[in-house]
């Protein structure tokens, strides 16, 4: 087996919020640190120059260095995102190895009626099923306490209020603690439990789940 890795972010199109991870890791010296795999492409979901003349202020205000991240290369992806069966089984091997994982998921409502509890759900993607599943410790990111709180009323346990937070417990320490245990065994029985459910009614297909599940077997056998 592969060297275990301490931190994993993935991530393919440039946003603002992974904009501010990345300055956050490279403030806390975590961007090159050996033992981590974060992925970042200088790819923009719109145009250029319209991304930073919309996000300019909160950059400034956040310390986010546009210059610095035009030509920041990190990892590569190792995977062609548009052959998917490929990309799923090398996102599945990177977070077996994971121990932390940061989750910067989009927040989507599946219901137009703002008093349906449907308005303010979500359709949970492999950047929240994966780390669940493979037991990393999670760090949901940014202000979005709607996603955060969905979680913890699903039974899922949230680790950190903060970034700070985060990146403080990131050890062996925390991770193997019989607590931070208990909790990444409750999240990953959860959501083997709901993702029959859930996920197929939000089309995610079946097989994903059962194939998540026997390559974690193959890693961790009982």
């Amino acid at each position: 087996m592969r060297q275990p890795l301490n931190l994993l972010f993935l991530n393919y199109n440039r946003k603002i919020n992974r904009d501010l991870i990345i300055t956050m890791l490279k403030n806390n010296n975590q961007l090159f640190n050996p033992n981590n795999f974060i992925s970042y492409h200088n790819f923009h979901t719109f145009d250029e120059n319209q991304y930073y003349k919309i996000y300019n202020d909160y950059a400034e205000k956040n310390g986010i260095n546009f210059e610095y991240l035009k030509t920041l290369k990190l990892e590569p992806e190792l995977v062609d995102i548009h052959q998917q069966n490929d990309a799923q089984k090398k996102a599945q091997m990177l977070h077996v190895r994971t121990k932390f994982n940061i989750i910067c998921e989009p927040f989507f409502g599946l219901n137009d009626d703002i008093n349906s509890f449907e308005y303010f759900n979500h359709t949970l993607s492999r950047k929240t099923t994966y780390p669940m599943l493979y037991r990393n410790v999670i760090y949901v990111h940014g202000h979005n306490d709607i996603f955060k709180n969905t979680l913890k009323e699903l039974g899922f346990e949230v680790f950190f209020d903060n970034f700070d937070e985060f990146i403080n417990n990131m050890t062996d320490e925390f991770y193997y603690s019989a607590d931070t245990q208990k909790k990444l065994h409750n999240n990953q029985k959860l959501m083997e439990s709901l993702s029959g459910l859930h996920l197929q009614q939000r089309s995610y297909a079946p097989n994903n789940i059962l194939l998540k599940k026997q390559i974690y077997d193959l890693f961790y056998p009982k």
